[in-house]
């Protein structure tokens, strides 16, 4: 937590901040279980595909650069067990780089 207020106290207040939560009903996940089993039977397999839709998006807003060049961006994992489900999401802030305006 320290490392995260030190970034901001260096960097200024975060631009972004976005949730991203699996959804077990993607398409890799389905056709990926057995006949009869659950996605909450295959924790493993709904959090490998979830570990790569994250990294593609992390990829798609830091090549693309859709809000503008990134200069740090922090990442917390969390894994809650509610309702029989293994929930997985990660919360994501975003600082992007600051232009000073110009003067009209």
């Amino acid at each position: 937590m320290r490392d995260i207020i030190t970034i901001f106290n260096i960097i200024g207040h975060p631009d972004l901040s976005l949730t991203i939560t699996y959804n077990t009903r993607w398409p890799e996940i389905e056709e990926s279980i057995i006949s009869g089993q659950r996605a909450r039977d295959r924790a493993d397999l709904c959090n490998r595909v979830f570990r790569i839709k994250h990294k593609i998006l992390m990829n798609h807003f830091k090549g693309n650069q859709l809000f503008g060049t990134i200069v740090a961006d922090v990442s917390v994992t969390e894994f809650q067990k509610r309702a029989l489900e293994n929930l997985q999401h990660v919360g994501k802030v975003i600082c992007l780089q600051k232009f000073p305006l110009k003067k009209t």
